[in-house]
């Protein structure tokens, strides 16, 4: 652990030693001695986590000898000292940037040992992060689970949660990944939760949140809850302007972000339902899929339960798809053209098929019916929508692209569900995750496919062009296997509407 000293004691030390005073003794001085430290930049800026400060001082008189202090405090605080961190008693500094994004003073003390005469410079240093812009891949590798992240700035970084966090990583396959600019953290100056930027990590078996300044765990699994869940098996989470959600076991659990609390997830809602894993949103409520009740629900804040929508849709007069006791499994459901998505459902039993268009912002009273419209496809072995391995759906148009083995095609609803192959890929790559991720300023707009080769992935960034993959997508590659992913910079996200 760095020894920690005040810096006023310190420094009025220091200059106390090199300071002038009033010798009475009868002393001829023909020389003052006089240090100086030179080669130092007039400041410095790096990458925490990513870069090493390095200098190297050049000192005179260079015959003398020198003890060195390199310390460092941090700069803008209110309310308190800041305290001087040394860091290193060497001549040459090679500091691993490991402290939090921020604005400090880095203090390099040279004192020559015949006198004990010391030389004090300071120098700015930014410390900023490569963690807050880039592509966040979650992967799974040898039954464990960490981030890799593809950072505009610095390139790849590798295991954000483990580098971090002294090794600390997830349990079981990776399972979902989302930023919240509001999450309530700790603040030990001001000491109350306040809102951070953060990302969530799932797996199977485990959760946790990090900050996005530092990859720091703020939770894990033994305190992002009220009470741990009795079983862990974690599979979606998503950040709105107000809630948190969190799907755990077929169970929703939420976080009422415009009410004060301390970053923990409530008790799941009551009652006899069970999720399927996926959903889609709009500004607000997740809209999903029950499976007891083979029915489309919601999940919402101001609610003690799961929402259950009614038949009766906002106008009397329109005859609206049902929504309740559809003996259907879900084999999809995401975003469309905001504010709507698609559910595409598959009858029990039979070869018939659902594609539901939907209404995203319906989970409000009276909880109206959010069907706008739905059409029947014949599973005749002819549609390959209907036998795909992986669907993602659009948000600039209605189409679904999708996977079969080792093709990617495109679904255009509109042009009655015309396929079109777009792409083929290597034989020896299985697609493990597909996904439209569009910021919403529309500055990130593209078709992510994941591929895995046994021991390493792939991830196809394809940019589109009137629905069609464009040639020559960014490849992103690393260890293990992709199981969600998402781009964020600075507050902004890739979302699903």
């Amino acid at each position: 652990m760095m020894k920690q000293l005040y810096i006023i004691g310190f420094l009025l030390f220091f200059s106390g030693l090199c300071g002038c005073y009033e010798d009475k003794g009868n002393y001829d001085y023909t020389e003052t001695f006089e240090i100086t430290i030179d080669s130092l930049k007039e400041s410095y800026t790096l990458y925490a986590l990513v870069d090493t400060l390095r200098i190297s001082p050049e000192v005179s008189p260079v015959n003398a000898e020198y003890d060195f202090h390199w310390c460092v405090y941090q700069t803008n605080v209110q309310g308190y000292a800041p305290k001087l961190d040394t860091i290193a008693t060497t001549r040459e500094l090679v500091y691993p940037m490991t402290l939090d994004p921020g604005s400090y003073q880095i203090v390099c003390m040279a004192t020559e040992r015949g006198t004990g005469i010391t030389r004090i410079e300071e120098r700015p240093l930014t410390v900023t992060t490569a963690l807050a812009e880039g592509w966040y891949v979650l992967r799974e590798k040898d039954g464990y689970t960490d981030l890799d992240l593809f950072s505009t700035e610095k390139g790849k970084i590798e295991s954000i949660i483990a580098s971090n966090n002294d090794g600390r990583n997830l349990q079981g396959e990776a399972r979902a990944i989302e930023f919240s600019y509001n999450y309530k953290a700790w603040d030990e100056v001001n000491e109350r939760y306040v809102n951070t930027n953060s990302i969530f990590a799932l797996s199977k078996e485990d959760a946790i949140v990090i900050r996005t300044s530092n990859g720091k765990i703020i939770r894990d699994i033994e305190d992002l809850f009220y009470e741990r869940p009795t079983v862990a098996n974690f599979q979606n989470v998503c950040s709105q302007s107000s809630e948190l959600y969190l799907i755990n076991d077929g169970k929703g659990h939420y976080i009422y972000n415009m009410s004060s609390n301390s970053g923990r997830f409530g008790a799941a809602l009551p009652g006899d339902y069970d999720l399927y894993p996926g959903w889609t949103y709009g500004v607000r409520q997740p809209l999903c899929f029950d499976k007891v009740s083979s029915s489309f629900v919601a999940l919402n804040a101001m609610s003690s339960k799961v929402v259950n929508f009614n038949e009766k849709g906002a106008v009397d007069s329109v005859a609206y798809p049902k929504v309740n006791n559809l003996n259907a499994d879900l084999l999809y459901i995401g975003p469309g053209i905001y504010p709507s998505g698609w559910a595409l459902l598959k009858k029990r039993q039979t070869d018939t098929c659902l594609m539901y268009s939907l209404e995203v912002n319906n989970a409000y009273t009276p909880y109206n019916n959010p069907a706008k419209k739905c059409d029947t496809l014949i599973d005749d072995g002819t549609k390959g929508l209907l036998q795909a391995d992986f669907w993602a759906s659009s948000q600039n148009n209605n189409i679904i692209y999708f996977s079969k083995e080792h093709e990617i095609r495109s679904c255009n609803i509109d042009a009655n569900y015309v396929e079109k192959n777009q792409r083929t890929l290597p034989s020896g790559e299985t697609v493990t995750y597909m996904r439209h991720l569009k910021t919403s300023d529309g500055k990130v707009n593209k078709l992510a496919v994941a591929t895995f080769d046994g021991s390493r992935y792939k991830v196809y960034l394809y940019d589109i062009q009137a629905g069609n993959l464009r040639n020559d997508p960014e490849i992103l590659e690393g260890e293990g296997r992709v199981g969600a992913m998402i781009y964020i910079n600075g507050m902004t996200k890739t979302t699903l509407y």
